[in-house]
């Protein structure tokens, strides 16, 4: 396929990408999901068709390049219409094939003519080689949302999620004689309300970044929603439930609490871990601790120097007492949290994650620049804060 052939592709592309970008009266773009992964698909196609391009460009260049010197060159007229009969000099490239002895396996000197060297040619002199950029982009490092991961996800179209939550039992049960009275158990309900807390995140960015460079649209989407996910992960654990803020689980009323003292770190997670088993009925399944804490409990050895936790050469996934441990950097060193996550709950409000584009913002149209604006609705919710034990003093 030809430059040109090519060209028309890709104005026919950029034409069908144009009509799918829409605004609102508000003069900000208000697009749905479909229509974004659309945009992102055709955004892709145009990355290709740009690479064939510019390699198609590269061909054709090389090949009139090529042909020019492959041309002989014309004789040189002196007056009256007089030519001269020398015939052109042989290039080096000629002078080299030619060569005796020039083949595979070669390996000594040939002589060529023509040649009077007088200055060095090099990159100082001439020009460095051409180095084309790949289309990977390393992302600055950051720690990836894990603690998200081991909460249920609930969702709802409401600005609130209310529960019931048992608040009275008084188990009354007991044996009786033929015709003796029943004893009377006691049960009572509190309704209990979490509000839906919004997480946002912009990033401006130039008209001509998000025109000329394809690529950065993806950079910039999911690196906006990955700032908010990150966010949230902090938040479960560390959120005051102060609005804005959403309640994590350092957080929560009445958790159990553990403090490590004087015990072995072994000995103090299964003094919490029985605690939310004996105080909380429950089972817990991670315990969410730093990476130094984590670092420390892997490298506890025996006396005489075996590594507690397994072989470093072939150690499965980590786990104390049965319990994953979970580490990350949302939480705090030397303490960690021993939890039963199914009686806590992310709620997500339905269809709240936004991805929004305006040049409305402050002096942003004057000046050719976007807002690019993520967001979306959530809250977190423990029903049963005795299923939550912290452990403290690592």
């Amino acid at each position: 396929m030809s430059t040109i052939e090519i060209m028309k592709e890709l104005e026919q592309k950029r034409g069908e990408i144009a009509r799918l970008f829409t605004k609102n009266a508000d003069g900000e773009y208000n697009m749905s999901a479909v229509q974004l992964d659309e945009i992102r698909d055709r955004n892709a196609e145009l990355a290709k068709l740009n690479e064939k391009y510019r390699l198609a460009s590269m061909e054709e260049e090389n090949s009139r390049e090529l042909k020019g010197m492959q041309e002989p060159v014309q004789p040189m007229v002196f007056g009256r219409g007089i030519t001269s009969t020398h015939t052109s000099a042989k290039s080096l490239g000629e002078q080299l094939v030619e060569a005796k002895g020039f083949g595979s396996g070669f390996r000594g000197a040939i002589s060529v003519s023509g040649i009077n060297e007088k200055t060095l040619m090099s990159t100082s002199a001439g020009w460095a080689p051409e180095s084309l950029r790949s289309g990977e982009v390393a992302l600055f490092p950051s720690q990836a949302p894990v603690v998200a991961d081991y909460f249920p996800k609930v969702s709802t179209n409401q600005a609130a999620y209310k529960f019931m939550e048992q608040t009275t039992r008084t188990n009354a049960a007991t044996e009786g004689a033929e015709g003796g009275i029943y004893a009377e158990a006691a049960e009572a309900f509190t309704e209990r309300t979490v509000l839906v807390e919004k997480f946002g995140v912009f990033l401006p960015v130039t008209d001509e970044q998000l025109a000329d460079v394809p690529a950065m649209r993806d950079v910039v989407n999911n690196d906006l929603r990955l700032m908010l996910e990150q966010r949230l992960d902090s938040q479960l654990v560390n959120g005051t439930g102060n609005t804005p803020q959403i309640r994590g689980m350092l957080n929560v009323a009445s958790t159990s609490s553990q403090a490590k003292g004087t015990d072995p770190a072994f000995d103090a997670f299964l003094k919490a871990i029985v605690k939310v088993q004996a105080v909380g009925f429950a089972q817990p399944n991670a315990i969410f601790m730093s990476p130094t804490d984590y670092q420390n409990l892997l490298l506890t050895r025996t006396a005489d120097g075996l590594y507690i936790l397994g072989n470093p050469g072939n150690a499965p996934k980590p786990n104390i007492w049965g319990v994953d441990l979970v580490p990350s950097t949302v939480v705090t060193a030397a303490t960690a949290i021993v939890a039963d996550t199914r009686y806590l709950a992310l709620v997500i409000r339905e269809g709240s994650f936004e991805l929004k584009v305006s040049d409305s913002h402050d002096t942003y149209f004057q000046y050719g620049k976007l807002a690019v604006r993520a967001s979306f609705r959530a809250a977190a919710v423990c029903k049963r804060p005795k299923a939550i034990c912290t452990v403290t003093g690592l």
